[in-house]
C-alpha cells in the first residue's frame, strides 16, 4: 500500500478554533518559529533539548512543507486569531516504530505511527493554546487520515506536555528508547 499523497500546498487545510488558526507554515513564519526554537526553556524537553537558529527554523519549515506535500499531513503553524501572530506549532509527524526515528509516512510505509505534538513560544504558555491546537489537529487527522491510533512521544520530565496529552485523551503506554539512546514516554490516543 502506498501512502504518497503529492498534494498541492494551496489545498492544505486551515483549521480554526475559538482562539486559534492552524495552517501550513510559510517561509515568513521562520522568525516566529525561531523565537521558540532558540529559547532553551522551550526546547528543554524537545528531542535532545538543543536550541535552533533562525536558519534552522527556516530549514525546518521547508521540511514541514515537504511532509505536507508527500503525506498530506504535517506540522501546523498555530496563530492567534486576535492578532495573527504565530505562537507555536501543532505537529503531525510520521514515526517508524522499529527505530523511533521520524520521517515521512511515504518513506516508512504501513508500519508508520502518526504522532501529535506541540511546541509553543514561552509567551504563549499557560493559556491553554497547546490543548486547543492539539484537539483541533487530532480531530482533523482522525477524519482525514484515519490512523489506527495517534501517539505522542514525551520527555519523562515534561509534566506540562503530559497534562496536554491527558486532556486530548491520550494515556501513557510505555517507555521507548529514541536514537541516540534517550528514553521517552509513548502516549497513545
Amino acid at each position: 500500500m502506498s501512502f504518497r499523497a503529492e498534494i498541492d500546498l494551496d489545498s492544505t487545510p486551515v483549521l480554526e478554533t475559538e482562539r486559534l488558526i492552524l495552517r501550513i507554515p510559510e517561509p515568513a513564519d521562520a522568525e516566529e518559529f525561531a523565537v521558540a526554537m532558540s529559547d532553551p526553556e522551550v526546547m528543554r524537553y524537545v528531542a535532545l533539548g538543543e536550541t535552533r537558529t533562525f536558519e534552522e527554523a527556516r530549514e525546518a519549515i521547508e521540511r514541514f512543507r515537504y511532509n505536507w506535500r508527500v503525506d498530506g499531513f504535517g506540522v501546523f503553524a498555530v496563530a492567534r486569531r486576535s492578532d495573527g501572530r504565530v505562537i507555536g506549532r501543532a505537529s503531525l509527524l510520521a514515526w517508524d516504530p522499529l527505530t523511533w526515528d521520524h520521517s515521512t509516512r511515504a518513506e516508512i510505509g504501513e508500519r508508520s505511527e502518526i504522532e501529535i505534538g506541540w511546541v509553543f513560544a514561552r509567551h504563549a504558555w499557560r493559556h491553554g493554546y497547546a490543548t486547543e491546537a492539539a484537539l483541533a489537529a487530532r480531530d482533523w487527522v482522525i477524519t482525514a487520515q484515519r490512523p489506527a491510533r495517534l501517539i505522542s512521544i514525551i520527555n519523562p520530565r515534561n509534566e506540562p506536555s503530559k497534562r496536554v496529552a491527558a486532556k486530548i485523551g491520550a494515556r501513557y503506554e510505555r517507555d521507548i528508547v529514541r536514537p541516540p539512546g534517550y528514553v521517552a514516554e509513548l502516549w497513545t490516543t
